[in-house]
């Protein structure tokens, strides 16, 4: 890894995205890698954040990690049908990046996350209902 280096920046972003292809499992290598290469940047913290160095992927965080996982600031009011002033699905929007990190756009989640499944032109996904579970 050299600092700003286009080359360096991709292979890093490659990198940060085999870790999470790992399911950020510390042992897998890519993992052990990005670990290793955010320790050398001890004092290279970026926006405060002591796991997130200049220049990396921010895959990991620690120091705020209970006040967002236990934020509650969605003011969303859902209901399990369709009823005025209430949602009843789920929107999500993908960003769409390739391995070196590269922006391929963003589109709203459909089917993406099917496998292996041809759902055709139908846009309606089950699992993106409020309330539904769904086993595939």
């Amino acid at each position: 890894f050299h600092e700003l280096v286009e080359d360096s920046l991709a292979a890093c972003q490659t990198l940060g995205n085999l870790c999470a292809m790992a399911m950020y499992d510390n042992d897998a290598a890519p993992c052990q890698q990005f670990l290793n290469i955010i320790a050398q940047k001890r004092d290279n913290n970026y926006r405060g954040q002591e796991e997130w160095k200049y220049s990396l992927p921010w895959l990991y965080y620690s120091d705020e990690s209970d006040s967002i996982t236990n934020d509650r600031g969605i003011k969303m009011k859902m209901s399990f049908t369709e009823l005025n002033g209430h949602s009843h699905t789920l929107k999500f929007v993908l960003a769409k990046y390739s391995l070196d990190g590269t922006f391929m756009g963003i589109e709203p989640l459909k089917h993406q996350l099917s496998y292996c499944k041809n759902h055709g032109n139908n846009d309606r996904v089950m699992w993106l209902n409020f309330g539904v579970s769904f086993r595939d």
